[in-house]
């Protein structure tokens, strides 16, 4: 299924069946691995892949509560949810559901071999951990996230190239998991809220996800597009059988159906991992931080210098004048902003007077919320901004506010022809002013060394606080 360049390619345990001549299949096959090499290529588990007598994860779980709870658990197989109280969750499920997931879970080929391939992210659409079991007992490391429909997702901190995220919530915390019709419209309902959700971004710049152990009419497969932001409407239609879906799906998304199971494709893969097609990488993640800063000023000296030294430490550096180039689109940027790691910021008396710069530090603060911009940003005050007295912060803030209103005296003036012209950057000082104090204060509450010190150890201090966080 390709949508903005992406390319699904679904592979379902011979659910949907095409017929596919030899070489076309190696073709496939060949392209998947390069998009592996490239870091491009996402892996979506479905529950298919620990199914045990026909029946998948989904379906043993609800069985075994039901069986377990008999007086307290019903489990509706048509629709796949099972019905309880709420006395029941609180009291009684907790048990058996670690029970099921460490004791009558056992991992599979297909794990073992999953783990060897090198894929950047695997989303994991049950709530177990069987994958995490394969990845501890190699000694792989690898870095793990869940989706809780009650607690807002936070961002990780990354350390290994390779991330295993569950989708719909984790066993081990019971209010995230989707059980019942309840879960579901909660999950709903939280999801809907969720304005940046990091690994819809992934999937957006993935150029192959393969999708392993799915039905396609299921509740968790169509949700799963709905996330996707894909338009699944049609699919929803309890009318619409396999055939007519496999149909469906070729002509709206130009879906790819291999005539393999699961098992075939990641046995394919991994062979070609042995043979040395698919390349081994290093797992430990370089983690990639924005130096934001003013040009110009004492900032540019201090920046080159930073960035050297950063280099040298094997951190990867994304620097406008470096990254931004001739004609390109700003705001393409400021996404890229959005998505690095962490953030040294150079703070000058020139950086709290640009527009372009105060964009960039609120779209960092938009980006890391709360303790976490504490954590990830890491700031540098020369000494010209006066940054630690109050009544200079409070001149800089007036300055925005003087400014704002000149824009409105143009407006009042100009009309509304003026607007084309000022419509962005009014916006944009709108956004500093309210959010000034804020940011300012979360910046001020960070022990800070002097600037001629840092530069004077040749930012040693600073390279330690960088390294203990990621």
């Amino acid at each position: 299924m390709q949508i903005s360049g992406n390319q699904y390619v679904f592979i379902t345990n011979r659910i949907i069946v095409m017929e596919k001549e030899l070489a076309t299949r190696n073709s496939r096959l060949k392209r998947i691995i390069k998009r592996i090499n490239e870091g491009t290529c996402l892996v979506i588990l479905g529950p298919n892949l620990l199914s045990e007598n026909g029946n998948n994860i989904n379906d043993r779980l609800n069985s075994y509560l039901a069986n377990e709870l008999p007086e307290k658990v019903t489990y509706n197989k048509t629709e796949g949810f099972l019905s309880f109280d709420d006395r029941t969750r609180e009291i009684d499920l907790e048990d058996p559901i670690e029970e099921f997931f460490e004791d009558e879970l056992e991992t599979n080929d297909i794990y073992e071999k999953l783990t060897e391939i090198p894929f950047p992210l695997i989303i994991n659409t049950s709530p177990d951990r069987t994958l995490n079991k394969v990845f501890d007992k190699k000694g792989k490391g690898y870095d793990y996230g869940f989706y809780h429909k009650i607690d807002p997702p936070q961002s990780r901190i990354k350390k290994y190239n390779t991330q295993v995220y569950n989708i719909f919530g984790d066993y081990q915390h019971l209010d995230s998991m989707i059980l019942t019709y309840k879960d579901l419209f909660e999950y709903l309902e939280s999801i809907m809220g969720v304005k940046e959700l990091k690994i819809k971004d992934q999937l957006k710049e993935s150029k192959v996800v393969l999708f392993l152990g799915f039905s396609f009419d299921k509740w968790y497969f169509q949700l799963l597009l709905w996330i996707m932001k894909v338009d699944s409407k049609k699919l929803r239609s309890h009318l619409i059988d396999q055939g007519s879906l496999k149909k469906f799906c070729e002509d709206e998304f130009n879906v790819e159906f291999f005539d393999d199971d699961a098992a075939e494709i990641i046995n394919e893969l991994y062979q070609a991992k042995l043979e040395g097609l698919i390349e081994d990488k290093e797992n430990n993640y370089e983690p990639e931080l924005f130096i934001s800063y003013a040009w110009g000023d004492e900032s540019d000296k201090m920046t080159e210098s930073l960035k050297k030294r950063m280099l040298e430490e094997n951190l990867r550096v994304l620097i406008d004048k470096d990254n931004l180039a001739y004609k390109a689109d700003i705001k393409d940027f400021m996404n890229r902003i959005g998505k690095v790691d962490g953030a040294v910021v150079v703070i000058s008396k020139k950086y709290l007077e640009s527009i372009n710069c105060m964009r960039e530090l609120l779209e960092l603060h938009k980006t890391y919320k709360n303790e976490e911009f504490l954590t990830r940003i890491f700031p540098i005050c020369l000494e010209d901004a006066n940054f630690f007295e109050g009544k200079e912060l409070l001149k800089y803030q007036q300055k925005w506010i003087v400014k704002k209103e000149a824009l409105d005296k143009e407006y009042h003036e100009i009309g509304q022809s003026a607007g084309k012209v000022l419509d962005e950057d009014y916006v944009f000082i709108k956004e500093i002013i309210e959010n000034f104090t804020e940011v300012t204060k979360k910046l001020t509450a960070i022990n800070l060394s002097s600037s001629q010190k840092l530069k004077d150890t040749n930012f040693e201090v600073l390279i330690e606080d960088i390294k203990k966080v990621f």
